[in-house]
């Protein structure tokens, strides 16, 4: 069985990077939806994680579509499995992010490269 990926968020650009991913899941495939259920179930999966290691952004903002915001609570780390660390890898390059995200959708996708190649034991 493959090791779970682990992804550290921590240091002061923990949280922009923590609501780019969110953000990706729940952009979601740029309306491109593949996968039927299976892929529903990663969504979900990836979402409970998320918010497991974050609370309600104080003060009160938005995610995309309205989503309430939240911050990581740091250190909060996340263990991945496998095909869920891909979809969210798959995600975040996919999301038709704005030109002034760029350099945050950079950052967090060089640190999710980067981060996750320390593995679970």
């Amino acid at each position: 069985m493959a090791q779970k990926r682990v992804l550290e968020f921590q240091g002061p650009k923990a949280n922009k990077r923590f609501e780019m991913l969110y953000n990706a899941v729940l952009i979601g495939g740029n309306g491109q939806r593949t996968g039927g259920i299976e892929i529903l179930r990663r969504e979900a999966r990836l979402l409970d994680q998320l918010d497991a290691i974050s609370v309600l952004a104080s003060p009160p903002r938005e995610f995309f579509n309205k989503q309430p915001a939240r911050d990581v609570t740091v250190p909060g780390s996340l263990a991945l499995e496998p095909a869920d660390y891909d979809l969210l890898r798959q995600r975040l390059g996919e999301a038709p992010w704005l030109p002034q995200s760029a350099r945050d959708v950079v950052d967090a996708m060089d640190w999710l490269l980067i981060d996750s190649m320390r593995e679970d034991q």
